[in-house]
């Protein structure tokens, strides 16, 4: 039996990457990186750049996917850097599960971040820059509620 495989994927305010990884969280093969549409983001423009970005990374047995903005249960409430009007309410986790059959889960990028980097012990906060600056808290390895403390432009 093969180790399975995670399409983990990075939605940022300029560019979606794609790459593939092993059990380990290593990367497997290349990362693919194409331009985020122009904003205020679609939905239905969301999920081709990202069919555009995964397409030539492989088989894969499930989804990881990093949003820029508020989630909850993989639905976007917040979008500051892609658009919130446009994609307030859209349950990306559900769209990408469907068009794919496979098991996708969907967070806010720095709550998956600090996931791949948190030791498990004591209180932790992830902060990224990128587009946006993004923020997570871990107590003793468990997310604590999402606070939107990042800034935008």
């Amino acid at each position: 039996m093969s180790e399975p495989r995670t399409l983990a994927i990075d939605i940022g305010g300029s560019g979606i990457k794609a790459v593939l990884l092993d059990e380990d969280g290593n990367m497997v093969g290349q990362r693919h990186r194409v331009p985020t549409p122009a904003k205020p983001v679609a939905p239905e423009a969301l999920v081709r750049a990202i069919d555009e970005a995964t397409a030539p990374v492989g088989t894969f047995d499930r989804v990881s996917v990093g949003f820029p903005g508020y989630v909850r249960d993989g639905r976007v409430l917040t979008a500051p850097n892609l658009g919130t009007d446009a994609l307030a309410g859209f349950d990306l986790q559900t769209t990408l599960a469907q068009h794919w059959g496979k098991p996708v889960r969907v967070l806010n990028d720095a709550d998956v971040q600090g996931f791949g980097a948190i030791k498990g012990h004591g209180l932790e906060m992830m902060l990224t820059l990128g587009t946006g600056a993004g923020t997570a808290l871990f107590r003793d390895g468990e997310i604590m509620p999402h606070l939107e403390l990042g800034i935008t432009r």
